[in-house]
């Protein structure tokens, strides 16, 4: 039999079927290790599963193949011990226990139920030590040294746990459990999941907008893109079913509304559309008649996010194919599992200080996450995941590094780096240092792609152009970089035809930086005050007794939303101003959370290059023949605020649960009325020291100022 150390060598040499091997290898053992911890059967092979696809993605930094077993040991005992302190309830893990059994015979379920029911009762009476022996010795005979390598114990102690939990079991007890344990081992299709889900779409989920899904074609190709935090969280739960399966999501309540319409989704293309846009377009089907073809514009991750949620097939146009395929630092495609590591090295990877930065370039001067670094290395702005943990004194820092290694091998990569970090807020320094890098490195196009940028941004068309044309970079026309030449015809000549799909996306090459440039009238900082007011439709008095009577309480209609910025790092709320005006306060996430902006955007009416996610819903309803009719905001649970949208396609009428405030982002370009459930308008009233609701400008005035009422305190918290 082949060694783990030569199936390790060959899973990282591309030869993804050796994983396979080894899932077959050490899948009893990995399972069993679960169930002595968890003592669910169920909860065990998930456990499982995730720990040979973490295991997978993390291959390439074991330092001792030869000690896989192992490794694989400790990875499964920890996310065991994470799902034991998760503190899930008995109940819900016998509820999904018996949904997976759906297929069998209702006598054989309840049959098979009793029988690991006892099981648990036996394996319980256990320490965990002796659980453990006696769990891998019956599950698949496993020898002393075997069990003794794979948890790394001696075999004097694995014996004397064996022994004791024996003389503890009536010999029939034994041999019911080992049956049942046996019957449980995983079989063949645990292997086929575990490398079905190697191959298909992943998610890595990092910290705020630190996360990312990969998606692998059916020919082996590898595709990136990142994705906000939510999302991330609701692809995951569908794709590896964990986290809240039940939470509340907007592309989730879009899918609902289509599916209680009678509608499924058969089939999703993306195409390109103004950067970092994508059309969304959806092949959908009623309960009768023909397919028909929806489509609407979405941000990227919004976009692919929704695909994937659909269950559907995904079709993705070769020109965002190439855009987000994974490659390595050779130019050459990557393996599933070579992008996988390349992802979580890159996003994961975080430094303590600039010192470490400049050290890791040093060793390898291409490093990706080193130079991604520097891009959070410029002064007096903050980053909710900084790369640089403590950035003081960063600039001053490279500015030094550059200095020392003048004459050296390495003064080319740091002129050219200092100058990337200058070319973001200080073009007219940035020339200089870019100018020597090319001189050290002359056949560096990153740099001399960012050369080009700083000539045109410091006013030098003629040097800009003399580097376009000498170099003929790739995307010089696919970026805002040299916008003030796109009127030239000898620009034309060098780069093509200006793709205005990308006119608002700015590349610094040497940093790997792309950001979109927002368009005028949208907020320029965070640090300024400012507020947005609009009204919100009014609803007619039928509409209102309708919803009343079948919700069983008075509604309160809210008539105007405003979205008061207060002090930096202080709280931020929405103000409500509903019937009998009262001020109600809906607390806000961070202002660079997708749905603050969402909701400065569809208050304001700005016109951001990033369209809101509310718009390209609101689009794949009306194609679908869906209309909104109008939002309730009804209760907080969790801390999520719960609001009802209620939808209506013909003489049928349907809801659905939805974030409060995507449902505002909803309501308001659709011109349509919002009511609020008296007892939350309460509980979250903007109220004084005496206890009274405010006026609606005393609340403002509090609200900017983050000084809220006890409840909308807690509520926020």
């Amino acid at each position: 039999m082949e060694s783990d150390a030569a199936l390790v060598k060959r899973v990282l040499g591309r030869e993804e079927a050796a994983f396979g091997t080894l899932v077959e290898k050490y899948k009893d053992a990995v399972f069993g290790a679960a169930l002595a911890r968890t003592g669910h059967f169920h909860d065990a092979e998930e456990i499982a599963q995730e720990t040979f696809l973490t295991a997978f993605g993390s291959l390439g930094r074991l330092r001792h193949p030869e000690a896989l077993g192992s490794w694989l040991y400790r990875i499964a005992a920890n996310k065991a011990r994470s799902y034991v302190r998760a503190d899930r309830s008995r109940q819900l893990v016998q509820q999904r226990f018996s949904e997976t059994l759906g297929g069998d015979a209702a006598g054989q379920r309840y049959e098979r139920d009793q029988r690991r029911a006892l099981v648990r009762e036996v394996l319980q009476s256990l320490s965990h030590t002796h659980r453990q022996a006696a769990t891998l010795y019956y599950i698949n005979g496993y020898s002393l040294a075997d069990i003794s390598r794979f948890v790394s114990r001696p075999v004097g102690t694995v014996k004397r746990h064996l022994y004791n939990a024996r003389k503890r079991l009536r010999k029939e007890l034994l041999t019911m459990m080992s049956n049942e344990l046996k019957d449980s081992r995983p079989g063949r299709e645990f292997t086929d999941t575990v490398m079905r889900k190697v191959k298909q779409a992943r998610i890595y989920v990092g910290r705020g907008q630190n996360n990312c899904i990969q998606i692998t074609d059916a020919k082996g190709r590898v595709y990136e893109m990142p994705i906000g935090q939510r999302d991330a969280e609701a692809v995951r739960a569908r794709l590896e079913k964990v986290g809240r399966e039940d939470g509340i999501d907007l592309h989730k309540a879009i899918l609902g509304l289509l599916r209680e319409f009678g509608f499924s989704v058969a089939e999703v293309v993306l195409f390109p559309a103004t950067v970092p846009n994508v059309v969304l377009r959806l092949k959908v089907k009623g309960q009768s008649g023909p397919f028909r073809t929806v489509q609407a514009e979405y941000c990227s991750p919004d976009g692919l996010a929704l695909a994937i949620q659909t269950g559907a097939d995904v079709l993705v146009d070769s020109t965002l194919a190439k855009d987000w395929e994974v490659r390595g630092d050779d130019g050459k495609p990557l393996s599933p599992g070579e992008a996988w590591r390349s992802i979580a090295d890159r996003r994961g990877r975080r430094f303590k200080n600039i010192e470490e930065v400049i050290a890791e370039l040093e060793r390898n001067p291409d490093s990706s996450p080193a130079r991604e670094a520097l891009t959070h290395a410029r002064p007096n702005v903050t980053h909710d995941h900084p790369l640089i943990l403590h950035k003081e004194g960063a600039m001053q820092r490279l500015v030094r590094w550059a200095k020392a290694k003048k004459g050296t091998e390495f003064e080319g990569l740091a002129e050219g780096l200092l100058g990337a970090v200058y070319l973001q807020y200080k073009p007219d320094k940035a020339v200089a240092h870019l100018e020597r890098a090319q001189e050290c490195r002359p056949e560096d196009k990153a740099g001399a792609f960012d050369l080009a940028t700083a000539y045109c941004e410091t006013g030098d068309p003629e040097k800009a152009l003399g580097i376009l044309e000498r170099y003929k970079p790739d995307k010089a026309n696919a970026c805002n970089n040299f916008k003030k030449l796109w009127n030239d015809p000898r620009f034309v000549s060098i780069a093509g035809d200006v793709d205005h799909r990308y006119s608002n996306v700015h590349y610094i090459c040497q940093t790997g930086l792309g950001y979109v440039f927002r368009s005028e009238g949208s907020p320029a900082t965070k640090s300024k005050r400012f507020e947005f007011t609009r009204k919100i439709a009014a609803a007619g008095r039928e509409l209102a007794d309708r919803l009343a009577k079948s919700i069983g309480q008075g509604l309160l209609e809210v008539r105007s939303v405003t979205v008061p910025l207060g002090k930096e790092g202080g709280e931020q709320y929405a103000l409500l101003i509903c019937g009998r005006n009262l001020p109600v306060g809906i607390p806000l996430p961070a202002w660079f959370d997708a749905r603050h902006l969402e909701l400065v955007t569809t208050v304001a009416r700005f016109a951001y290059c990033v369209r809101a996610r509310s718009e390209g819903a609101l689009a794949l309803l009306s194609g679908s023949g869906i209309r909104i009719e109008t939002v309730v905001l009804r209760e907080i649970r969790g801390n999520n605020l719960v609001a009802d949208l209620i939808a209506a396609a013909g003489r049928r009428t349907e809801q659905v649960s939805v974030d409060g405030l995507d449902a505002i982002c909803l309501a308001l370009p659709a011109n349509k009325p919002v009511f609020i459930a008296p007892d939350l308008a309460d509980k979250l009233a903007v109220c004084g020291k005496t206890g009274k609701p405010l006026t609606p400008t005393a609340a403002l005035r509090t609200l900017r100022a983050a000084k809220t009422s006890r409840q909308s305190r807690r509520y926020a918290n």
